[in-house]
């Protein structure tokens, strides 16, 4: 099966700071090359990846059904790579070396998550509210939303609040 033996043209790079044990740094750049796609039907399509900087540069494609899946792929496999590959180094990027490549993106993922919970509470409150219109059943209803909402999280309780 073939394969990108070099990076071709660059489309995105991240310039990065490798620190050794005693605090020296030295810069770290990883080059992701557009994907490409062999002629022969039904290969996968590469996105090759360089990481320059530390010894010798390293050299790997990352191979994906279309370019997108291949991109996406060769970033992830460079966070990690950056992660795990370089005893005693600590690789950095803006001062933090949590995941250099996809920096912050668990907070953006922890935020989403919050989202999509809270809005599939509100979701269950909607039907609880539609399903009781008899205002003798408003009682029920809402300790129905209270329970919803415990269950979900969104209780004052669990942010240090007390409800009365």
């Amino acid at each position: 099966m073939w394969q990108p033996a070099q990076l071709g043209e660059v489309i995105a790079e991240r310039r990065l700071v490798a620190r050794v044990r005693h605090g020296r740094a030295r810069s770290l750049v990883v080059k992701f090359g557009r994907p490409v796609h062999s002629a022969v039907k039904n290969d996968p399509w590469w996105c090759p990846v360089e990481i320059i900087g530390i010894g010798k540069p390293r050299f790997f494609a990352a191979a994906g059904v279309d370019s997108v899946q291949a991109l996406i792929l060769a970033l992830r496999a460079a966070d990690l790579k950056l992660a795990t590959g370089y005893r005693n180094l600590q690789v950095e990027w803006l001062g933090d070396a949590e995941r250099p490549i996809f920096f912050h993106t668990h907070v953006i993922e922890m935020y989403q998550a919050a989202i999509e919970n809270l809005l599939a509470a509100l979701r269950q409150a909607i039907k609880v509210v539609e399903d009781n219109p008899d205002a003798g059943d408003w009682k029920k209803s809402i300790a129905e939303l209270r329970r919803i909402e415990r269950r979900n999280g969104f209780s004052p309780a669990a942010r240090g609040s007390k409800r009365k």
